[in-house]
């Protein structure tokens, strides 16, 4: 197998600076693509930043919602034999990814 040679000659610490603002990019990107905005033009803030809300791990079970998506969700957790835990954690980023107009999830 032969090597593949960058274009571009930087130092580890040079490599790992230019990706981590890639990175920051990207992120900033998807944040402003993803702020729901009323109809005044203001972002909407359901949310406070920072700011933990303790709930029932029933929350976590109750199923608000089906999407068209539900079926494939549940052939990846077949397939893959998920544990319960991990059956929870997938789901919750799974139905996160395929809601319209989600934003950030932050765990």
């Amino acid at each position: 197998m032969k090597p593949i040679i960058p274009s571009i000659q930087l130092a580890g610490s040079d490599w790992k600076a230019l990706i981590q603002s890639q990175k920051q990019k990207v992120i900033n990107e998807r944040i402003k693509q993803h702020q729901p905005t009323e109809s005044n033009g203001s972002t909407s803030h359901h949310s406070v930043p920072n700011q933990v809300k303790v709930i029932d791990k029933s929350y976590l079970k109750k199923r608000n919602y089906m999407t068209q998506h539900e079926k494939s969700i549940d052939l990846v957790c077949m397939k893959y034999k998920l544990n319960q835990e991990q059956e929870c954690a997938f789901k919750i980023i799974a139905h996160h990814v395929v809601m319209p107009n989600s934003g950030q999830l932050r765990m």
